[in-house]
């Protein structure tokens, strides 16, 4: 499905591959509130085609907007718990498969160590 994009570069139009016009109309959702049933569905489609492919999440890290305009819904939390657990769900899905040649550089958390001895 990567294979797919919108646009014709012989009439001068921009060519944007479809997980890019998927993530702009998530964006375009969140921003102006439509019906969260349309929000939702995105962040379904967009969740099964990036879950386990690190291509299509670097593809969709690419756009920095978008990954603001999740973070932002996430932070707000209002646009309900369905909108604001599923785009949760795609960071982490994002933060999972991220690999070291994205957009975005990946997270390695650090060990936790709170320098305490239990003794038994």
């Amino acid at each position: 499905m990567r294979e797919i994009s919108i646009g014709d570069a012989a009439s001068g139009e921009e060519v944007i591959s479809a997980l890019q016009q998927i993530n702009a109309n998530l964006s375009s959702a969140l921003i102006n509130s439509y019906d969260p049933r349309i929000a939702v569905g995105y962040l379904m489609l967009l969740c099964i085609w990036c879950y386990d492919d690190s291509l299509s999440v670097a593809e969709f890290l690419e756009e920095t907007s978008g990954v603001q305009t999740l973070v932002g819904s996430v932070a707000q939390a209002t646009e309900g718990v369905f909108v604001t657990g599923l785009a949760a769900v795609l960071l982490g899905i994002c933060v999972e498969f991220n690999t070291t040649t994205s957009p975005l550089p990946p997270y390695f958390p650090q060990p936790f160590s709170c320098g305490c001895r239990v003794l038994i």
